[in-house]
């Protein structure tokens, strides 16, 4: 007797996608983050904003770039959307933290920041995982 062949499918409840779409979604939230960084800089430079605006702005931006993957992966996985929107705002937390690592030489430039920064990209992720999955579940 054969045995019946279980086949992933990519929108099924429980979210059996791959690991494809949440390399995009990450992907998508960094060139989130560099479009809206891009357009800081020259807002920056042509009202000569001071560097307190720029600390704001980042943290803005921290949080869209998230909220945007939260959405997206909502909308990927329709399951554990809990999980998955941690997931990601994790995701995007723990890349940045590499990355100023590597830049500064092992250290940070003000670790006091880090819990702020980790709010940041955790709690917009999971607000705009919880919305996209709000949404999809009303229609």
């Amino acid at each position: 007797m054969k045995k019946a062949k279980v086949r992933n499918r990519p929108n099924s409840p429980t979210g059996h996608a791959g690991w494809l779409p949440i390399a995009g979604v990450i992907v998508s939230m960094f060139l989130c983050s560099g479009i809206l960084l891009f357009i800081l800089s020259l807002a920056m430079y042509y009202l000569n904003l001071t560097s307190d605006i720029a600390r704001i702005g980042i943290c803005v931006i921290y949080a869209l770039s998230t909220f945007t993957g939260g959405i997206l992966i909502a909308r990927i996985r329709r399951g554990k959307i809990f999980q998955w929107g941690i997931a990601m705002g994790a995701a995007y937390f723990l890349i940045l933290l590499l990355v100023s690592l590597i830049r500064n030489g092992g250290t940070f430039a003000n670790p006091g920041r880090i819990p702020l920064i980790l709010a940041l990209c955790l709690l917009p992720s999971l607000v705009g995982g919880l919305l996209a999955a709000t949404r999809t579940s009303i229609r």
